[in-house]
């Protein structure tokens, strides 16, 4: 029996991917004379390389606009290492690696993360260059869904543990500068 929070007894619908998302966008790559590395220009979002820790990390720019991901968005990548996620904090041009897929709130990021935890973006995926999964395998994948309540009970409490995450992120990085500050100064004079 599934962890719930107190109060909700209703049970968890399924539905459809598409039928979930407000809109789900495939990307589409732009010409690659069109690339480049200004800051200016948008920002071009091609797959896993352009996600680190959950976060888009522009790398690649665009003068030229395919296919688009709004601000709040989830970015998912579709090849190569399917299932890959981010959620957007900048309009974004998609390359054809990744799609954006609209939601009301971010229930939808943390169910779509459960179902790769899971294990089932591997069963999905094929292709013998490298693993891929298409638009209609994706737009009918079935997630479980509960009411909007406890959607949002569930998706505030990740939203804690995602920030607790990140102080405990932030401590580490302090004790590995500190450590690396009493090694050159105990050590490194030697």
């Amino acid at each position: 029996m599934p962890l719930r929070f107190k109060g909700f007894t209703q049970p968890w619908q399924r539905t459809k991917l598409v039928d979930l998302a407000s809109k789900i966008t495939m990307g589409q790559f732009p010409q690659s004379s069109n690339y480049t590395t200004n800051p200016q220009d948008y920002i071009l979002v091609q797959g896993n390389s352009d996600i680190v820790e959950q976060r888009i990390v522009p790398r690649t720019y665009t003068t030229q606009i395919t296919k688009q991901a709004q601000v709040g968005d989830l970015i998912f990548t579709v090849r190569a290492q399917v299932g890959g996620m981010a959620i957007t904090e900048y309009p974004v041009v998609l390359g054809r690696g990744v799609c954006a897929i609209a939601s009301e709130n971010k229930f939808l990021y943390y169910a779509l993360q459960a179902y790769k935890q899971q294990g089932h973006w591997e069963l999905l995926a094929s292709g013998t260059i490298f693993a891929s999964i298409t638009s209609s395998q994706l737009k009918n994948i079935t997630l479980a869904y509960p009411e909007v309540e406890e959607q949002e009970k569930i998706i505030n409490l990740f939203e804690q543990v995602y920030q607790l995450i990140a102080q405990t992120d932030q401590l580490v990085h302090l004790y590995e500068q500190q450590k690396f500050i009493l090694m050159q100064a105990l050590i490194a004079k030697s």
